[in-house]
């Protein structure tokens, strides 16, 4: 009897894969079931808040809403979405070698725009007849290109041309990641973290609200860099022929990660008093954050079942070059969270290992023939391990074979994305000689004041905050409810833990400890940020 074909394996509760989604061409079907696609390294943080916001605006330039209708029940989305490529604004920005030199030069102005046409050839990248229109004097025109370098986002990343972006301050000063030579499709660099971002936020209970901050504080705020930029395109962005995308594959429709992520969005973008483009460093930060707890949580849910244990994230706040215990802590649970993934992806084979179909499959005709087509049906898993039945390995030693696959450490594997995330947002501290635990800097510590804080709040409250939302760990009584009431270390150590982080707060102006012994913790940029001397009864 033939083979029946199957679909590839799934985890328990997720959504089909879009009708659409081309899983065929998906080297090893282990890490998407559990987490989506796609869960990247090269991809930063910064990248991430610029691919999901391409979506947003890619809607809104055509008459949709920022996210899509509620789809049925059981129903995956399936959205299609276009990057412009703007390659005379990208030429202008990030290719051109001459006009800075030119503009210096001191020749007089008809001069200087003969020499920049000379030098840019036969086919100029750049709308001549339009910038010659639009800024008259040269220098002008090599001011403008100046201010909005000053734009560009994660500059010194050495990236090639074709994947240096903008601050996403309005549609003119979005565009894609292409190849540099053929400017064709490219994702390289923006591989998917940002469409997982969107399909989180589109599937939370705060969808609604998120979409008309993101209309009304990015789309629709037309800024002075957007048409700045847009003076410099001169045309529409997506007359190029833009690049068309579709989004990926999230497999729940529901989860906590999707709310916490969503409320730091709303947070975020609540505080009319921070000009939006302070607001999108904290709003990358967060983002990435949330897909690194993201990641922990679904691994814990595969390996142990809903319910299962988070290992907490003990923050390192005293940062003195001697040893200490908390540290250790904080480096033994950055190995336990790093250890997580490649035991959910195993947790996930082994699931099926015990499964009646792979059980069946034991004794049967041809077993060894059969086991091979179930696992690349099941897997996408492509080894070759020949096409002679009675040559094959069994079936045992094939799905053995697979285990190992999967455990092998992967340059682009979702651990590998977890630990360079971690980095880029500023989670965690790196010395030779003594290792890596995590230490929030200073951005990161801000990011999660402007998300958590809205009037002034007592600072054991904040602690308790971070815990409830993060599971992060700072003061002893967090640590006591992490650790089951047991402290891994010295109350001591936590003491000086959290003299530490207020210390922290109160440099970066977030904190004033009142006269009647009371810290309080505050955000400067929301509307109710006032401290009335010895008062208690401040808003939480």
């Amino acid at each position: 009897m033939a083979e029946v074909e199957r679909s590839p394996l799934l985890v328990a509760n997720s959504l089909e894969p879009p009708r659409n989604l081309q899983v065929s061409q998906i080297g090893l079907w282990c890490e998407i079931p559990i987490w989506g696609l796609l869960l990247y390294d090269n991809q930063t943080p910064w990248l991430t808040l610029l691919e999901t916001l391409h979506i947003c605006f890619a809607r809104v330039s055509h008459k949709k809403s920022v996210f899509p209708p509620e789809t049925s029940d059981g129903e995956h989305e399936w959205i299609n979405y276009e990057a412009p490529l703007a390659l005379g604004l990208r030429h202008l920005l990030f290719e051109d070698q001459h006009i800075d030199e030119i503009a210096s030069s001191g020749t007089e102005n008809g001069t200087m725009w003969s020499t920049w046409i000379a030098e840019l050839g036969v086919k100029p990248p750049v709308n001549i007849a339009h910038l010659r229109k639009t800024f008259p004097q040269f220098q002008d025109l090599a001011n403008a290109v100046a201010l909005l370098r000053s734009g560009q986002v994660d500059g010194n990343n050495g990236r090639r041309p074709t994947s240096r972006h903008l601050l996403p301050l309005g549609p003119s000063m979005l565009f894609a990641d292409v190849k540099e030579v053929e400017h064709t499709s490219d994702r390289r660099f923006m591989r998917r973290n940002g469409e997982l971002i969107f399909l989180m936020l589109n599937r939370s209970s705060l969808r609604t609200e998120v979409a008309n901050l993101i209309q009304s504080e990015l789309i629709g705020a037309d800024s002075p860099w957007n048409r700045l930029a847009r003076k410099l395109m001169g045309g529409d962005a997506y007359e190029d022929q833009p690049r068309s995308l579709n989004t990926g594959f999230l497999p729940l429709a529901e989860h906590g990660a999707y709310e916490r992520l969503a409320q730091d969005w709303r947070a975020i973008l609540s505080l009319k008093k921070m000009p939006v483009a302070t607001s999108l460093a904290p709003l990358a930060r967060l983002s990435s954050f949330n897909l690194l707890l993201y990641i922990v949580e679904r691994a814990v849910e595969v390996t142990e079942g809903p319910g299962g244990y988070v290992p907490p994230y003990v923050f390192d706040m005293v940062g003195n070059t001697s040893g200490n215990g908390l540290r250790k802590l904080s480096q033994n649970l950055l190995q336990q969270h790093r250890r997580l993934m490649p035991s959910a992806t195993r947790a996930f084979v082994e699931a099926y290992r015990q499964s009646d179909e792979w059980q069946a499959i034991e004794g049967t005709d041809q077993a060894s023939l059969t086991a091979c087509n179930r696992l690349q049906q099941r897997f996408l898993w492509k080894r070759d391990i020949g096409t002679d039945p009675d040559a094959m390995p069994s079936p045992s030693e094939q799905i053995e074979l697979l285990i190992n696959e999967v455990q092998k450490s992967h340059s682009h594997s979702v651990s590998a994305m977890y630990v360079a995330h971690s980095r880029q947002i500023g989670a965690i501290t790196a010395r030779a000689g003594v290792g890596t635990w995590y230490a929030p800097n200073d951005e990161l510590i801000e990011a999660l004041v402007l998300a958590n804080v809205a009037g002034p709040i007592e600072l054991d409250a904040f602690l308790e905050k971070l815990f409830d939302r993060y599971r992060i760990v700072i003061g002893a009584q967090e640590a006591m409810r992490a650790f089951d009431g047991e402290l891994p270390e010295v109350d001591a150590t936590f003491r000086e833990n959290e003299r530490s982080f207020e210390d922290r707060l109160r440099m970066l102006g977030f904190l004033e400890r009142k006269s009647d012994d009371c810290a309080f913790v505050f955000n400067p940029f929301h509307p109710d940020t006032s401290l009335t001397d010895g008062d208690h009864d401040v808003a939480a």
